[in-house]
């Protein structure tokens, strides 16, 4: 019996299929941050209504719900780096209009609403595609490392995105759009470099049963329902922080504990483990 030696971090990184994924993957992670910190001021300052702010949530939620099991059977049925890289034109295209409607001066709340439907049902589509497609493009033995280094990078872009974003809003509305598109893109182009080793198996029809199959099991369907709720609680602390200072003006302010405020660190707990594990895993 024959043991594989995982490769290390420096020569996974080195390996182009892998790097362009880390990238296309960042990238991604990056623009969707970007997109809920400026779609959730922007909807803010047209409405001025806590209420529109929280169904800005609500609204890119529900393609995930819906469209749970179809996406991931559209992930196994067809190449996954072409549904992710169909996906992230799709983003770019979407933040494009937002930019440009934005400098025009004539983008509405529904408008809004819509492109971000539209980024919803993208995202429901690219990320059971993106989780699959790492397996086919990493060595033998290495995936639980690659998985480490590319959790590792999208705490980054989770932690960094928001704070890009709304500098980039401070700046222009519409900038944030612009570099969202960006990045969107330069996704789309890393996404279509990738090069599996393992080609995704052909499937000569799907059925009913086949797409909800997941229902009959109960656990995978909620640690499935789990994900996609985690997935737009995540969203939460940038979409919901606008209102904020202006709503709770009145309420009088209550003096922090040196433990809460230490827990602004607490996000990037995640990010140094997956990380640490990458680089000094024996």
């Amino acid at each position: 019996m024959t043991s594989v030696s995982p490769v290390g971090a420096g020569k996974l990184l080195k390996q182009s299929a892998f790097l362009f994924f880390l990238l296309s993957r960042s990238l991604s992670r990056f623009s969707s941050q970007i997109a809920g910190v400026a779609i959730g001021w922007q909807v803010y300052d047209l409405t001025g209504s806590a209420f529109d702010l929280g169904m800005v949530g609500l609204v890119q939620f529900l393609p995930t719900a819906l469209l749970l099991f179809v996406a991931g059977s559209a992930a196994d049925r067809f190449e996954r780096k072409r549904v992710v890289a169909l996906c992230q034109l799709a983003e770019a295209v979407t933040a494009l209009y937002l930019a440009w409607s934005t400098f025009a001066g004539f983008l509405t709340e529904v408008q809004i609403f819509a492109a971000t439907f539209v980024l919803g049902i993208a995202g429901a589509f690219e990320s059971p595609a993106l989780a699959a497609l790492l397996p086919q493009i990493t060595p033998q033995g290495s995936l639980q490392r690659a998985t480490a280094i590319s959790s590792g990078a999208a705490q980054v872009a989770t932690i960094t995105g928001p704070a890009l974003g709304g500098l980039a809003y401070a700046i222009a509305p519409s900038l944030s759009y612009a570099l969202m598109a960006a990045f969107c893109l330069s996704a789309a182009t890393f996404m279509g470099a990738v090069r599996t080793i393992q080609p995704t198996p052909a499937k000569d029809g799907a059925t009913p049963g086949d797409v909800f199959a997941g229902v009959r099991s109960r656990s995978i369907c909620s640690r499935s329902c789990s994900a996609a709720w985690s997935r737009c609680c995540r969203s939460m602390p940038a979409t919901f922080s606008p209102p904020g200072r202006s709503d709770l003006a009145s309420c009088a302010p209550r003096p922090r504990s040196a433990r809460s405020q230490r827990r602004w660190c607490w996000p990037a707990i995640p990010f140094v483990g997956a990380w640490a594990f990458a680089c000094f895993r024996r």
